[in-house]
């Protein structure tokens, strides 16, 4: 018994050397097959063509698009389908299909922006292409106004304040989520604006002898400071005309601010004339004494 178990230890080792003596045949390991980029590249972008027109459906169907993002899909679409016959091309490089990808992700980023946009509202549209209508008929309104001789200094004035509201509508009519309730409001502001300029244009025009009148007095006004610098630069001003000049430079003030001022009749233009007048007599008997320092 103890002999068959030793023959049999015996014939595992022996097993177990000729197993360990098999000499395994080596193989080679296969390169890796070359990456087709060129074919990766087309299918990307039959991919991302694809994308972009279920981004714009989706967005149309949400109501996101409007009737000018419409028509400029149109002209991307030509584009897309353009993309689609050279992708199919004989004789497409790499080269050409990467620019064909960043083309493809430029109409993206165009449908993105419109997609994230609000839903387009017709009512809303409609109100905001009246209001920047009739923003830019009261504009025309006044310059009419304006060159007709019917706004007056004081208008100019409120006009400029119209002009700065005027601006705040426009800038408001470009915001992001405008609401309909809020281009109605809009409206109310320009018609009130409307109806300013409408009652400035209905003034009477200026009378034509009072506009000369005015002229010749500003005319004449600047004409009597000339003469006492003038006057006082050659030494003919005492110290006591200077401070009559001082009194009489007041008076002048009062007569500019009169000329400036609405409702200046036309005999009120010409008592002013008469005061100038007499200013400039004042400062011609200075300007004619000898030198006095």
């Amino acid at each position: 018994m103890n002999k068959n178990i030793a023959r049999l230890g015996c014939l595992i080792i022996m097993l177990f050397s000729v197993v360990s003596c098999v000499v395994v045949p080596h193989r080679p390991v296969e390169p890796p097959r070359p990456v087709d980029l060129l074919g990766q590249c087309i299918q990307d972008n039959s991919r991302n063509r694809d994308d972009v027109w279920l981004l714009f459906q989706r967005a149309s169907s949400e109501g996101r698009i409007s009737p000018e993002e419409s028509r400029q899909f149109l002209d991307m679409e030509g584009r897309l389908n353009g993309f689609t016959n050279r992708l199919s091309a004989n004789g497409l490089t790499l080269y050409e299909c990467q620019r064909i990808s960043r083309e493809i992700s430029s109409e993206r980023a165009n449908v993105h922006r419109m997609a994230a946009s609000p839903a387009y509202n017709p009512q809303l549209v409609r109100c905001i292409q009246d209001n920047r209508r009739d923003h830019e008929e009261v504009w025309q309104l006044f310059q009419r106004a304006k060159s007709a001789g019917r706004i007056s200094p004081s208008e100019a004035r409120q006009f400029q304040a119209m002009e700065g509201r005027l601006n705040a509508i426009k800038n408001n009519l470009s915001r992001d989520g405008f609401t309909v309730s809020e281009c109605r409001r809009i409206n109310s502001e320009i018609a009130a604006e409307r109806t300013n300029v409408q009652r400035m244009m209905h003034r009477p025009g200026p009378d034509p002898q009072l506009i000369q009148c005015i002229k010749d007095n500003r005319r004449d006004h600047e004409e009597v400071w000339q003469l006492f610098r003038r006057a006082n630069s050659a030494g003919r001003i005492s110290p006591s005309e200077a401070s009559q000049f001082q009194a009489m430079e007041q008076h002048l003030s009062d007569i500019k601010s009169r000329l400036s001022s609405d409702g200046l009749s036309l005999s009120e233009c010409q008592r002013v004339g008469l005061g100038i007048a007499k200013e400039r007599e004042v400062v011609r008997r200075m300007s004619e004494g000898g030198r006095r320092y």
